[in-house]
């Protein structure tokens, strides 16, 4: 070094530091459930077997002299089947027939509305008479349908009383067809 240099060293002063010792927050474990996991079985294809079927025994056909066969003519043909009319109609069920079923049914329809018949006690004790005229329909599975009060007896509670009569008759038995009844109902003191 030359003489007229100084060296000067500089001395850095540590600060000191100082450790405070902090508690952490304990920490919380937390256990997981096991997700459980659903076996599942494995079933082994199966192998195809391959069955075995015997051929027919042949036998050694003679030859004869044949005939020309057409298979136009030999072969019936099934693609257009004629019906005459009187055929069709024999099955369905006649006109008169259908109207003798519809007046079977009409007459016990009459009867079972008759054997649910129940003259209300207060319309007995008030002295209420007179007729209720019905109309309503029997579904094709017997149900009875849109029953209202085409004539009135004049009192409310003979017409309520043959409302519910329909309602307690219902279902009927299956009728030919569906059908349309308008009926009266009788209230008569004796």
């Amino acid at each position: 070094m030359p003489a007229d240099m100084i060296s000067v060293d500089v001395i850095k002063k540590r600060k000191s530091v100082v450790s405070i010792p902090v508690k952490a927050p304990p920490v919380k474990v937390v256990k997981q459930k096991p997700i459980p996991v659903k076996k599942v079985a494995v079933k082994p294809e199966p192998t195809a077997v391959a069955e075995v079927i015997p051929e027919p025994a042949t036998e050694p056909v003679e030859e004869q002299p044949s005939e020309e066969v057409h298979i136009d003519s030999a072969i019936p043909d099934y693609s257009v089947v004629s019906v005459s009319h009187e055929e069709v109609v024999a099955d369905l069920p006649s006109v008169e027939n259908l109207a003798i079923l519809k007046d079977v049914y009409r007459e016990k329809v009459r009867n079972i509305i008759s054997s649910n018949k129940k003259y209300p006690v207060k319309a007995r004790r008030r002295d209420m008479q007179g007729s209720v005229t019905v109309a309503f329909n029997v579904e094709s599975d017997g149900l009875i349908s849109n029953g209202v009060v085409v004539v009135t007896s004049g009192f409310n509670l003979l017409d309520k009383s043959a409302l519910q009569i329909l309602a307690k008759s219902s279902p009927l038995p299956e009728p030919p067809e569906a059908m349309d009844f308008i009926l009266p109902i009788s209230f008569r003191l004796n």
